[in-house]
């Protein structure tokens, strides 16, 4: 799904805002880490949330599936580009 979305914005949409939006992911990548990364038993001995690595794709950062970051990158964008789709919508609107 994440692969799909980047299609479409990059192919059909070309948002301004998307270079921007990669330098944002990656700062909130270090929260990100953190706070997976506790839950997930990185610096404590005995973790809160277990992932079964048959559920998944068994590749980590640290203790953390690597398909959490891929979905966070998902639900970020989908969120970014539905506010910029809304303002832009909103600001023709008044416009008229």
């Amino acid at each position: 799904m994440t692969a799909l979305f980047l299609l479409y914005l990059v192919l059909v949409v070309r948002p301004a805002y998307l270079g921007r939006f990669y330098l944002g992911y990656m700062v909130s990548f270090i929260p990100f880490m953190l706070v997976n990364g506790l839950l997930t038993g990185s610096w404590i001995p005995e973790e809160i949330v277990w992932y079964n690595n048959a559920e998944n794709l068994s590749v980590r950062l640290l203790t953390i599936p690597v398909e959490d970051s891929i979905y966070m990158l998902l639900l970020l964008i989908m969120n970014i580009s539905i506010y910029e789709w809304w303002k832009k919508k909103h600001n023709a609107n008044v416009l008229r």
